[in-house]
Parts: structure tokens; sequence; C-alpha cells
């Protein structure tokens, strides 16, 4: 988990790469978005919901959170 989150606070697109349930741990899709907003496009479709409804700041158009 260290290494993982390590890389996607440097390159947040690193996140694709992730297993699944990384891709559904809010702490490490909220690092990747620190780097990189449009990392959400690969966390699961429960924390893109989830943050979208937290930060308030998505919007439906937002490429950032398409469900792939």
């Amino acid at each position: 988990r260290d290494v993982v989150l390590a890389a996607v606070k440097q390159n947040g697109h690193a996140l694709q790469y992730a297993s699944e349930g990384m891709k559904d741990d809010r702490e490490m899709v909220l690092a990747a978005m620190e780097s990189n907003r449009t990392a959400l496009f690969y966390a699961s479709d429960r924390v893109k919901v989830l943050l979208a409804g937290e930060l308030g700041v998505l919007q439906p158009e937002d490429p950032a959170i398409l469900f792939p």
C-alpha cells in the first residue's frame, strides 16, 4: 500500500495500475487526485460517487468523473 501511495502521489495516473481494492480506497484516490485531478477516472464507481458528493466540485460533464 505504501509503495502504491507514493507512486500515485508522484503521478496520479499510476492509479490505473493499482489493484481494484486500492482504486476503491478513498485516501488513495484523493492522493492520486492531488497530483492529477483526472486520476479520478481510474477510481471505483463507489469512490467516484462518494467524492463527487463530498467535494461538491465535480460537474457531470467533467471528464474526470466519466465512468469507463
